[in-house]
């Protein structure tokens, strides 16, 4: 055990608190100054006092294999595993997401999870969950793929987006650290390569590239504008190659609208919104229109600067309250909001909100609500998402005509 007051490490300090003796800091905690800590008191016969001091953190997972799929041979053994570090000694848990583990169970403790003889029935997505009390539980998945030589057929790469994730909204750091992936399948399992438009090879250095069971990805630890843009995930196996796109923007998500849809004056109605922006709104543009049996109705501009806050540098959740004046009494309007930050335009929703001042009911009136939108011409609008779209057309296209 060696001498506090001779130690290098400046996270240690003692503070002396006079007649009452000092007390020893560690600032900065670590999981290796964890262990037996004693204080000596010079005195005649000398008295010493012991502290024992246990590190909490949470679990460090790593999975064997480790990129997260096993490819085997019908009749293998098989062992699945992951090996946690924490402190309390994490437990680790296993479930299977297509149902019962191979042995009947609906979940297994212990970090290894052994097959004597696998079977085509085996295969699927094996979940390891780590918990330790310590942060948030851990998952980790590993996809377990037999071959059996009664059933075997090949599959060419088939590739599906994550929900929600054909665009991906960042901003420069220190804001976010965005995500881009994909899920994909095949028979053998495709090699999977990430690429700018236009097939520029991607940074190592500057993308992390990272597999979980069935999902590929990358990673930008420091995004700069000009990372944002088109990038695609190309999957490769004997049969084939098929790629999509993901697309990294900065502009502002679509606007949700918070206000309820039936006011309660006659003349006027209370707009309410908010937006997502990794950076500073500039301005903001509302539509809006009295919907009528009686013919279209013209559609009405407000455009406005966003407020000048001392935290819009740092705000992602702007939220925002219009009051739209001069309402035509127990009608119905329809309305849609856009906002701009220095990256552009946010996208256009498909369909407009509609809303009722006091007399009328939005929800009941006029059973064309939840039509298409149609832009309204020469207001400048945003034009509607086509991400997904997009998406469709490149995977129904030749291969020929993706490279």
């Amino acid at each position: 055990m060696s001498s506090i007051s001779q130690s290098t490490d400046k996270r240690f300090k003692l503070e002396s608190k006079g007649k009452h003796g000092s007390n020893l800091v560690i600032n900065d905690v670590m999981a290796r100054d964890s262990g037996n800590y004693e204080c000596m008191i010079t005195s005649n016969p000398p008295v010493s006092l012991k502290h024992s001091v246990q590190v909490q953190y949470a679990p460090v997972v790593t999975t064997r294999p480790e990129g997260g799929v096993l490819v085997v041979e019908e009749g293998q053994q098989v062992t699945l595993a992951c090996e946690a570090d924490g402190r309390p000694e994490p437990t680790v848990t296993w479930t299977k997401m297509e149902g019962l583990l191979p042995y009947g169970e609906k979940k297994h403790t212990g970090d290894h999870l052994d097959i004597a003889a696998v079977e085509s029935d085996h295969m699927g997505h094996y979940v390891c969950t780590v918990d330790n009390g310590v942060g948030s539980p851990v998952e980790k998945h590993i996809h377990l793929e037999v071959n059996s030589q009664a059933d075997l057929q090949q599959i060419a790469p088939q590739i599906a987006h994550r929900l929600n994730n054909e665009v991906v909204h960042t901003a420069p750091p220190p804001v976010t650290r965005p995500q881009l992936e994909c899920s994909i399948h095949g028979r053998p399992m495709p090699e999977v390569e990430w690429y700018r438009v236009k097939r520029t090879a991607l940074d190592e250095d500057h993308y992390q590239r990272y597999q979980e069971g069935h999902l590929y990805g990358i990673r930008i630890a420091e995004v700069r504008d000009s990372d944002l843009g088109v990038y695609s995930c190309q999957a490769v196996n004997e049969l084939g190659k098929l790629a999509a796109t993901v697309l990294l923007t900065g502009k502002p998500k679509p606007a949700i609208i918070r206000s309820k849809p039936n006011g309660n004056q006659r003349e006027t109605y209370a707009l309410r919104w908010s937006m997502e922006s990794f950076a500073p709104l500039l301005e903001y543009k509302i539509l809006y229109k009295r919907v009528s049996d009686k013919g279209e109705s013209a559609w009405q501009e407000v455009v406005s600067a966003y407020p000048n806050r001392s935290d819009n540098s740092t705000m992602v959740v702007h939220k925002m309250t219009m009051m739209l004046p001069e309402l035509q009494p127990a009608s119905v309007y329809e309305v849609l909001v856009t906002a701009r930050n220095k990256y552009g335009w946010s996208e256009q929703p498909d369909t407009t909100f509609r809303f009722s001042t006091l007399g009328a009911n939005a929800k009941t009136a006029n059973p064309k609500g939840g039509e298409a939108l149609v832009s309204p011409k020469g207001t400048g609008a945003a034009e509607a998402p086509r991400a997904g779209v997009a998406c469709l057309l490149m995977l129904l296209m030749p291969l020929r005509a993706l490279w």
